[in-house]
């Protein structure tokens, strides 16, 4: 769709950890436009599992300067929750985000990651979109955690940024260590979605 500098956009980043997604640029870009250029105004939700990664993103200068200009808001908030939406979001969204998100909620067909879809979905307004991305089986991450010792916790769902090294850790407790990483089959994706 085309919009005007009336317009509103609301825009979701679900999973935004650090906020070192495209958004918070994006925010800055909108705020230093001068001249004939025209852009809707973004308001612009932060929601990721970790309170203390909505912490430091609400310590970002990017983050600072949209509160002055009263469009961005964080959360802590588990998308993997059955039916638990934030009522002030709900059919809000006009673009809901999901990078890299997908893959840290668990292997491919468990219940929380139908769940985070369909939160997700519930955000949406009529006509909204879900851009989507995340790992891709067999890719040059997945290969290089195949060589990392205790990385691999079950078929193409790995450990990323924790201490694998060690036996003593098993288990969901292995997920305290670093980030949970599946993926996906360009199948396992389309169904997801349907």
């Amino acid at each position: 769709p085309s919009y005007t500098a009336s317009d509103t956009v609301t825009i979701v980043d679900l999973g935004c950890g650090l906020g070192n997604t495209s958004l918070l640029n994006l925010i800055q870009t909108l705020q230093q436009q001068t001249g004939d250029e025209v852009s809707p105004k973004v308001n612009a939700h932060f929601l990721d599992i970790s309170g203390e990664a909505i912490q430091q993103l609400c310590n970002d200068e990017r983050y600072q300067s949209g509160i002055v200009s009263d469009s961005v808001a964080s959360h802590a908030y588990d998308v993997r929750h059955p039916l638990k939406t934030p009522t002030h979001l709900e059919q809000s969204a006009d673009i809901v985000l999901l990078l890299f998100t997908m893959s840290a909620i668990g292997p491919y067909k468990c219940d929380d990651m139908s769940n985070a879809v369909t939160n997700a979905i519930k955000m949406l307004k009529p006509g909204g979109v879900i851009l989507f991305r995340d790992y891709g089986r067999y890719d040059d991450d997945q290969l290089q955690l195949n060589s990392v010792s205790g990385a691999q916790i079950c078929n193409n769902f790995y450990l990323r940024g924790g201490d694998c090294d060690g036996e003593e850790v098993k288990g969901a407790n292995r997920l305290e260590l670093g980030t949970g990483c599946y993926f996906f089959e360009l199948d396992e994706v389309r169904e997801m979605f349907a």
